[in-house]
């Protein structure tokens, strides 16, 4: 799992976040009090607090969170830079800050579109969370869904998800209700045979999860297979074709009655080293 990368966030505490959850994977037992102390603070409240959103990011907690995951130069500017626009007094300002983000990094953009439909794919968390609309007693409650998850995401970050999957068009509010519930007008899939940044590490981390279930899961709980085959080259696009028409029979079993969620991972790939298949 490599570090976070300050240049894939628009907000300054979803980047604190990330690189906790990214120091919590690799120690299962770090905490935020573990944290603090590495930071040199003598108590987690003030980490814990900017976490939550409950205090601002200080210059000071910039340079030591910078020192310790050894930012480079421009990765500690734009995160000073992302901090003092979040931190801004009103929107002339904050709208000021967002122009030089967008001189300096040219990636960046003011409606975080770009950024927001990376990190959907990029965290795995967020198709879960979309699925989870579908059903009629869904509590958006963040600090709930947090404790549902395996594993426990973040209340914080289970916020950003869900306010992202709004931004981008996946999930309205009913007009009658004010319940958040999926936009059937606008379905997301994942599949398309690009390489892309986010794509590899989406399905990275539900490979991973596989693994984890291997081991954690009961067999009454999980079904994990395989099947080895000699194929044709020129045959793979009617493989995918077959996989393709496979994932929208699973389809069928989905319910808005639902009492738990289930991730199915399927995986094709040439065993043989050949230039013909690179």
């Amino acid at each position: 799992m490599e570090r976070p990368d300050i240049k894939s966030f628009n907000h300054p505490r979803e980047f604190l976040l990330a690189c906790f959850n990214y120091q919590k994977a690799d120690n299962p037992k770090f905490s935020v009090l573990f944290w603090s102390k590495q930071l040199g603070y003598n108590s987690p409240g003030y980490l814990s607090n900017v976490l939550n959103g409950k205090r601002k990011i200080q210059s000071t907690l910039i340079a030591k969170v910078s020192a310790q995951l050894k930012l480079d130069k421009s990765e500690i500017e734009m995160f000073t830079l992302l901090s003092k626009r979040q931190n801004s007094k009103n929107l002339d300002e904050k709208e000021m800050y967002g122009q030089i983000l967008e001189q300096i990094y040219p990636r960046f953009r003011s409606n975080t579109l770009e950024l927001d439909q990376f990190s959907l794919i990029r965290d795995w968390y967020h198709i879960p969370l979309l699925q989870l609309l579908d059903l009629a007693n869904f509590n958006e409650d963040a600090k709930l869904i947090s404790q549902l998850l395996d594993p426990k995401v973040p209340s914080q970050s289970i916020e950003f998800a869900l306010n992202r999957l709004v931004r981008l068009g996946l999930a309205i509010r009913d007009k009658k209700t004010g319940k958040l519930k999926k936009n059937k007008q606008h379905p997301l899939f994942i599949g398309k045979d690009v390489k892309n940044e986010g794509i590899q590490q989406y399905h990275r981390a539900f490979i991973q999860k596989s693994l984890e279930a291997l081991e954690k899961k009961s067999v009454t709980e999980r079904d994990i297979s395989a099947t080895t085959l000699p194929i044709k080259l020129k045959d793979i696009p009617k493989l995918k074709e077959i996989i393709r028409e496979f994932q929208q029979k699973l389809h069928q079993c989905a319910s808005t009655e639902a009492d738990t969620l289930y991730q199915i991972n399927i995986q094709a790939f040439n065993l043989l080293t050949s230039e013909k298949g690179s």
